[in-house]
């Protein structure tokens, strides 16, 4: 029994090849989707830090001139 050449060893081994690089290639891809996916969503989570870190300072602000206020008030009561 002789090989053909689609049944020869060569041949399985190319069909191999390429049934992995298909693979790795399918893999690659929703690799890069996730990837996409977890930047926006980091990037939502970092414009929220943003807005929170500026409402955190506005009231850190504001409970400082708060003391400042109440210091006042107990100086001119005593």
């Amino acid at each position: 029994m002789t090989l053909t050449s689609v049944e020869s060893p060569d041949w399985q081994y190319q069909q191999r090849d390429c049934m992995l690089l298909d693979a790795m290639e399918q893999r690659i891809v929703r690799l890069t989707q996730k990837n996409t996916t977890l930047l926006g969503v980091v990037t939502q989570n970092t414009e929220a830090l943003e807005l929170t870190k500026v409402a955190v300072t506005s009231n850190k602000n504001r409970l400082r001139q708060l003391w400042r206020q109440l210091i006042e008030l107990r100086i001119h009561n005593h």
